[in-house]
């Protein structure tokens, strides 16, 4: 019977270590960017650092060498699922603003962790061009 308790209580602790990923403020920094063509065959590569800050509600893509130009959306079909700190998913969709060019894109946009390696694909139904960001780190924001 304490097997079963300890079990039961593990399981729904890792659980909601899990969900709780999902419902916070995540800011997530990359040093790379890749180009690939929406097949997926790679184009080109860019070193730039690009921070993105996810909330369940919001999305925020920042170029740092180009601070003046933003993506920012509110988040529509958001769908969470992180098993453990180092494997899961994000999906959704957003309508992203861009500051500098003042032009709107349908983006969808995947969030993924394998084996704690983290990638973020920004895809627009408007652009011939996906965007892959190898994540460096990423940290709660409060």
């Amino acid at each position: 019977m304490k097997k079963i308790t300890l079990l039961v209580s593990v399981i729904m602790a890792t659980t909601f270590t899990a969900k709780a990923q999902c419902d916070k403020t995540i800011k997530w920094t990359c040093s790379k960017q890749e180009f690939l063509d929406t097949l997926g065959n790679f184009r080109n590569e860019r070193d730039e650092a690009v921070e993105v800050i996810t909330t369940p509600k919001k999305i925020s893509v920042m170029r740092h060498e180009s601070e003046d130009q933003t993506l920012e959306g509110d988040i529509t079909d958001y769908s969470c699922n992180w098993k453990d700190k180092q494997n899961g998913k994000i999906t959704f969709k957003s309508l992203l603003v861009d500051s500098k060019e003042n032009k709107t894109r349908h983006a969808t946009i995947t969030i993924e962790a394998v084996n704690g390696k983290t990638s973020i694909l920004l895809r627009a139904e408007e652009e011939e061009t996906v965007i892959k960001l190898d994540v460096d780190s990423y940290e709660e924001v409060k």
